[in-house]
């Protein structure tokens, strides 16, 4: 039956895109639009994208770089109309100045089937975003990330005595990146989140491990294959087991939730964490508390400060052993700031300049996120600088490139070129609106971002007052990403050796 049921809905689904391709044939060029040359039929490039591991955002990128010179140009998504769009003058219209017929993203998710992660901001719509998004922001101010720097040092100190027990005996030590530094925010998500043990720094199977949830959560999947059938039949959200998570995250964090309440409820006092502002929020005037909902916005504050800060993490630390005069001036701003400080705080944190550099910089060579993909919903009128205008229908998708744009040379010198110097505080603001954009912008800009990039910087922090990180042959150069991936991530990983510093700040 099964068997039945996948190969009538392949068939289905073929024909429809043999269909849409000509029933869309000169959509673009009737309105004078640039057009992707195609080189084969949307039933071709279907197969291929499903088939043959080529990325949605890759062909993106792809697209950008083959159209030079234009504002936006015009191609077939699933055989429907769909553009790219080039300019940031357009980018900002639909991000921002025009942001209500551009509000959807892409990717929505049906409550009946991801009953936790389909509040998270980047997976939801009209009411259910604005207040998951209202909650979120509350959650993350400034206020409540000085509270969660504690926890941020205490992780620090963690993840030392993890790295001195792996150093024992030796002058250096190899390392995956992105396993040390998930390690890492998988810890922060437990401490600052939950207000529990992750149990991250305690080996590789601990079966209470956030690290170990996150591996499972993250683990590359066909979503290529899934993207393509949902936009075509958004209906098939409907059926039974199609979820974006593994049923075993979506208990671990039911029961995970229900252990912390119950705990939370039998204390006489309350703790000023992530944890008790949700509880907080979802309580009813009854004292009743919506289970689901805490759960929920957990999920979400784990699915944004876990993989990204991760993986910026790894560029990060990729770039420095790459770049050791890049290494040695911020460890000196890091033990300048801990001179001036005393210890690691939110003020000597957020007032590291050059380690913003860095990290901004090491996110343009490397956006954990490759673009972006909007749906109009509202008739309107784009208009490039180059004289181009199309009227853009509700329904249509609008990709934006921001890899591509991070590398274009008309906004970027040398742009293959590591030089966190862009990003000087007395040139940043010569950087073009709209050229850079690691998170999105307007009113869907990543909601996570600043609590990402304070976990970031602790981590970063820690392993430089401490240890100089230098290049390993393991790393597959030149990088090759996983297109299977939710987000960035290299085939073969990103290594680096680890040697402990000194009283004198060298290598020992």
């Amino acid at each position: 039956m099964y068997l039945f049921i996948l190969v009538s809905s392949l068939v289905i689904v073929f024909y429809l895109v043999w269909n849409f391709q000509w029933r869309y044939r000169g959509y673009w060029k009737n309105q004078g639009i640039p057009e992707v040359r195609r080189k084969g039929s949307s039933l071709k490039e279907m197969v291929s994208i499903m088939w043959t591991n080529q990325g949605s955002h890759a062909k993106f990128v792809k697209m950008y770089n083959e159209n030079p010179g234009v504002s936006m140009v015009g191609f077939y998504q699933v055989g429907r109309p769909a553009l790219l769009v080039r300019e940031p003058g357009i980018i900002k219209d639909i991000m921002l100045v025009e942001f209500p017929k551009f509000r959807e993203n892409l990717d929505v998710l049906d409550p009946k089937n991801n009953r936790l992660l389909f509040r998270n901001p980047f997976f939801s719509r009209d009411h259910i975003w604005k207040n998951s998004r209202k909650r979120l922001t509350n959650a993350f101010s400034s206020s409540r990330l000085k509270t969660m720097t504690e926890d941020l040092r205490k992780i620090s100190g963690k993840m030392d005595d993890y790295l001195l027990k792996k150093l024992e005996g030796k002058r250096e030590i190899e390392l995956e990146l992105k396993d040390l530094f998930s390690r890492f925010t998988g810890e922060f998500v437990a401490n600052a989140g939950f207000g529990i043990e992750g149990y991250c720094f305690h080996g590789d199977k601990h079966p209470g491990s956030f690290h170990e949830l996150g591996k499972i959560m993250f683990a590359p999947k066909s979503y290529g294959i899934l993207d393509y059938l949902l936009q075509l039949f958004p209906v098939l959200q409907n059926i039974p087991r199609v979820s974006f998570l593994p049923e075993e995250v979506d208990r671990f964090f039911m029961r995970t939730t229900k252990g912390v309440l119950d705990m939370r409820m039998s204390e006489s006092s309350k703790r000023l964490d992530f944890f008790q502002l949700m509880l907080d929020l979802e309580s009813s005037k009854d004292g009743t508390v919506d289970v689901h909902a805490v759960a929920s916005n957990l999920l979400t504050f784990f699915f944004d400060g876990y993989e990204t800060a991760a993986i910026t993490l790894s560029f990060v630390g990729y770039h420095l052993a790459e770049h050791p005069e890049v290494q040695e001036r911020l460890r000196k701003e890091v033990k300048d700031s801990l001179s001036k400080c005393g210890s690691m705080t939110y003020e000597c944190l957020t007032e590291m300049t050059y380690m913003d550099q860095v990290i901004h910089e090491s996110l343009r060579m490397k956006t954990t996120f490759g673009g972006f993909v909007k749906i109009c919903t509202e008739s309107t009128v784009l208009k490039g600088s180059d004289g181009l205008s199309c009227r853009v229908e509700p329904g249509t998708f609008i990709a934006i490139s921001n890899t591509a744009l991070h590398k274009d040379p008309s906004y970027w010198k040398d742009p293959e070129v590591f030089d966190p110097s862009r990003f000087d505080p007395s040139v940043k603001s010569s950087i073009p609106k709209f050229t850079f954009l690691p998170f999105g912008e307007g009113p869907r800009i990543c909601i996570g971002m600043r609590v990402g990039l304070l976990s970031a910087k602790a981590a970063l922090f820690a392993i430089l007052n401490n240890y100089s990180l230098e290049p390993s042959p393991r790393t597959q150069l030149p990088f090759r990403m996983d297109t299977n991936a939710f987000m960035l991530s290299p085939i073969g990983g990103i290594w680096a050796r680890l040697k402990p510093l000194d009283k004198s700040n060298g290598p020992r």
